[in-house]
């Protein structure tokens, strides 16, 4: 029995890596939402028994393909007054949105937000040539309105045609792509099967005795889903040449300037590490869609010793002993 604890403990930390590292191997592994390590939650032990309960913990990971596309642009308008700016800035918003209907983008799907209205501020300098003093005053030169257009589309491959339409209007801030997915529910149902699948499958493995165990386990089931936003890592692939300065500089009137050349900062979707898991369903897919994580943890309780029958002796009119048993 404890050969097989401990082979559901260490089945997964034998798990072959890859020989082709990539240019991500530059990269800093370091980020501020580090989701390899959020789901090693310390259950090492895919099985635990004790005196009164046997528990079975499963996590399934499944990344799924999102059905609708929530994006967010930014624009920003100055001008002299408040009233010219709206003006300016609703303009562009209008013309956008007809364009976007080519694309099947209904009406329903787009929303204005308005972000800010700010004043915008400059420097003015006014030299007086007989004192030789220059006066620089800040003075305020006009307004600055900050809008965003949220649309909501279905088809992902339509993103570069709405760049390059945003673009004729002067608009090239894409804030954020938010991914959706309508099928959770059917998602869910699938991922629970496959947990409980697992976990009778290593119940099976234990000799499960009914006469010491509750047949009906007790369940407990959490779901969540991430955006892909939060799991992109970036990096610079590059070599730097060795340099040796011959010269004191420190010590001569030589200025010394020094230019690097411009190094391509790349970024890559860096999916959950499998080996947290326990099953990865659509593991193979080339697509960057929502993670969505299952961990159901499977819990029998053991049975109750039944208590003692309780018994009475009675004597008999004729002198015997008789033992009565009350349930």
């Amino acid at each position: 029995m404890k050969t097989t604890f401990i082979f559901f403990s260490l089945v997964h930390c034998f798990v072959s890596t890859g020989q082709i590292g990539g240019n991500q191997l530059y990269g800093n592994h370091n980020g501020n939402y580090n989701t390899n390590q959020q789901y090693n939650d310390g259950r090492h032990n895919k099985v635990t028994v004790d005196k009164t309960s046997m528990s079975f913990h499963v996590n399934i990971l499944n990344t799924v393909k999102s059905t609708s596309f929530t994006i967010t642009l930014g624009l920003n308008q100055e001008a002299v007054s408040v009233e010219t700016c709206n003006a300016e800035i609703n303009k562009r918003i209008t013309r956008f949105k007809q364009e976007l209907k080519a694309l099947n983008i209904k009406e329903d799907d787009m929303y204005v937000d308005f972000i800010s209205q700010t004043k915008v501020y400059d420097y003015l300098t006014n030299k007086e040539e007989q004192q030789q003093i220059i006066n620089i005053q800040q003075k305020e030169t006009g307004f600055e309105i900050k809008k965003n257009i949220i649309l909501r589309v279905e088809d992902i491959t339509l993103f570069d045609r709405l760049v390059e339409i945003a673009s004729r209007h002067a608009i090239y801030n894409i804030v954020k792509v938010d991914y959706h997915s309508a099928e959770l529910d059917t998602i869910y149902a699938s991922m629970l099967k496959e947990a409980l699948a697992i976990s009778e499958k290593r119940k099976g493995l234990l000799a499960f005795n009914k006469d010491s165990w509750e047949e009906t386990p007790v369940i407990s089931i959490d779901f969540h889903h991430l955006q892909p936003a939060g799991q992109y890592l970036s990096y610079k692939a590059h070599e730097s040449s060795d340099v040796s300065y011959i010269n004191d500089y420190y010590r001569s009137n030589t200025t010394i300037l020094r230019q690097e050349q411009r190094k391509s900062t790349s970024y890559y979707f860096n999916r959950i590490n499998p080996s947290n898991f326990d099953k990865i369903m659509n593991a193979d897919t080339p697509v960057v869609g929502i993670q969505c994580i299952m961990s159901v943890t499977v819990s029998y309780l053991r049975k109750e010793p039944a208590a003692p029958k309780k018994q009475y002796h009675v004597i008999t009119p004729d002198g015997q002993l008789k033992v009565l048993n009350l349930d």
